[in-house]
Parts: structure tokens; sequence; C-alpha cells
């Protein structure tokens, strides 16, 4: 996906999002280029107070991220072993891309590879064992 195709994918979502019910709350969950999507959607969204979070895993921030309103909670899981990550954003943002986010909430997993992050396979958070899935559970 480039960045085109993220931004096109992005309007599609904020469509959607904005045909929601007004008191519809919304989490975006976003793996690897579909964190770039969220950003769109919430860029582009008519009606941002419909998103409550943003859920980004294992996704390539550019150097200077749009950080979305307040009242949007931004989680941002990574892990610094994610060397898959490290060539997108060498890619796509010219080396200047970026895995933890300055206004989020960011949550390391150690120890774990790009397509890990789709397996329901055990990590550790915060010295707790705990399965991929669930984990990502807790935080919706």
């Amino acid at each position: 996906m480039t960045r085109v195709a993220a931004s096109r994918a992005g309007k599609k979502l904020a469509e959607i999002i904005d045909r929601l019910p007004e008191q519809e709350k919304i989490t975006i969950f976003g793996k690897s280029l579909g964190g770039n999507v969220a950003d769109f959607a919430v860029r582009y969204a008519s009606h941002k107070n419909k998103i409550k979070k943003i859920i980004y895993v294992a996704a390539p921030h550019q150097p200077k991220t749009p950080q979305p309103p307040d009242a949007i909670r931004a989680i941002n899981i990574y892990s610094p072993a994610d060397n898959y990550l490290d060539f997108a954003n060498r890619l796509l943002y010219l080396g200047l891309g970026m895995k933890h986010l300055s206004y989020a909430e960011n949550i390391i997993i150690p120890d774990i590879r790009h397509s890990q992050f789709s397996k329901n396979i055990p990590v550790t958070v915060n010295n707790k064992k705990i399965r991929l899935y669930e984990f990502y559970q807790t935080q919706f």
C-alpha cells in the first residue's frame, strides 16, 4: 500500500465514520499501514467526535505525524526488534519515520517481529505474560 492508497482508504473510512449515528463512538485498530489509514481517516472525518481511540500496531509514523484531537486517545504498540518497521520508515519517510509517538501511550512488546503482531502468540508486556490477542482486547 502506498501513501496514495492509504489516503484513499482513509477518505473511505472517514465517510463511514461520518455516516455513523451521532452517539456512536468507535475505536480504530490499525496494524502496519492500517495505522496510516487511521491517521488519514481522522484528518478527513468531519465528525471526529465519533472516534474515541486509535490503536496503532507496528505502524510506521511519518516524521510530523499529525496529532489527533485531544479527545481521541492514541495507543501505539510496537517492538524495537521489528526491523520490517524500520525498513518501512526508511522507505516511506526517507529514514525519518518513527516507531514512538510523543502524543500517544507507547506500549513496547519486546522481541517480536512485524508478522508476529498478527499471530496470537504469548508475549510479555510490562513483565506480564499474555497472549497477544488477549492483550489487544484489553486496549479497547
